[in-house]
């Protein structure tokens, strides 16, 4: 099992060579979810963890959402995110160690990247979601193989639902019933932290 140094130096290899892929570069399952989100919860402020290209960051902007992104890929840091990130609008950090204070932001959204996290690192992932949160917890989770690039294994984590909902289960939160989405290949899930 990689961990530290070694396993970001082949994190960034996997996701570089994804990336770099213009089909893999477009898909962004997050963006469709951001409507539902912008019609049915209340917030001023998010932090999208993960936020790859940051498509949903802009759509966040426009709708006038106070914005942070979190991103742990160099090639995106210098390309598609390079000007969010001169604006002070992206940081680098992982899912598992945010450097946010406790419920700094209304909403935490993070879509499709747990599956992408090696699964000793989940739990301690889904902690500091909740943790920043001040109000709600949004994320969607492939629960299947990545179909794409099957060589490089993007997905660290593939476990059913009901796995993923055990770990939520642990923390103080409630599940927006209303926002449940199942389908599958995956979910997405709102919680509302207590």
């Amino acid at each position: 099992m990689l961990t530290g140094k070694d396993y970001q130096k082949k994190a960034e290899a996997k996701y570089e060579i994804a990336y770099k892929t213009p089909d893999y570069y477009r898909r962004s399952a997050g963006l469709h979810q951001t409507a539902t989100v912008l019609e049915h919860l209340s917030f001023k402020s998010v932090l999208d963890v993960g936020c790859g290209p940051g498509y949903s960051l802009i759509k966040f902007l426009i709708h006038g959402k106070k914005v942070m992104g979190t991103e742990v890929c160099t090639h995106l840091m210098n390309t598609a995110l390079i000007g969010l990130n001169n604006n002070g609008v992206i940081t680098v950090a992982r899912a598992s160690y945010l450097p946010f204070d406790n419920d700094s932001y209304d909403l935490v959204y993070c879509t499709d990247v747990l599956e992408h996290i090696p699964e000793q690192d989940c739990e301690q992932s889904i902690k500091e979601l909740i943790r920043v949160a001040a109000k709600y917890i949004y994320v969607s989770v492939s629960t299947v193989p990545a179909n794409f690039h099957k060589e490089l294994g993007l997905h660290e984590t593939v476990k059913p639902a009901q796995w993923w909902y055990d770990i939520f289960n642990k923390f103080r939160v409630k599940e927006v019933t209303k926002l449940a989405k199942e389908g599958q290949y995956g979910f997405a899930k709102c919680y509302k932290k207590l």
